[in-house]
């Protein structure tokens, strides 16, 4: 349960909620991008990456120079489950909730239609 407790605490700052909120709606983003929807400076904002990292809210990829970083999506819907179990709503089965899951899949259905449409504004401003 200590695991779960530190996962819990590092979101109850308003700072690395507001963090995860601009990665979910965004995918993937770089630090300088995020740095873009909060008043806070890069040191700062490394401060709390490394600790929702720590706690694996958020996974990071490195590509060059560079490091992208995406909501842990299995571990919000851990927590989401732990959370339903403990109000009696559910009892843990060792899956992943259905409804959890859901909603990650139409985001993922949103993202998708996004890029489409992208491509497709992209597409007709060549012609």
């Amino acid at each position: 349960m200590e695991d779960k407790t530190t996962c819990y605490a590092a979101l109850g700052d308003a700072t690395r909620m507001h963090i995860l909120r601009v990665i979910s709606q965004n995918s993937r983003m770089r630090a300088k991008d995020i740095l873009e929807h909060l008043d806070i400076s890069q040191p700062t904002l490394s401060h709390h990456m490394r600790l929702l990292g720590e706690e694996k809210l958020v996974s990071s990829v490195k590509v060059g120079r560079e490091c992208f970083y995406s909501v842990n999506q299995q571990t919000i819907s851990d927590m989401v489950e732990d959370l339903l179990e403990l109000s009696g709503r559910k009892k843990k089965t060792g899956k992943v909730l259905d409804s959890v899951d859901s909603l990650f899949a139409d985001d993922k259905k949103k993202k998708s239609k996004d890029k489409k449409e992208k491509k497709k504004k992209k597409k007709d401003k060549n012609k």
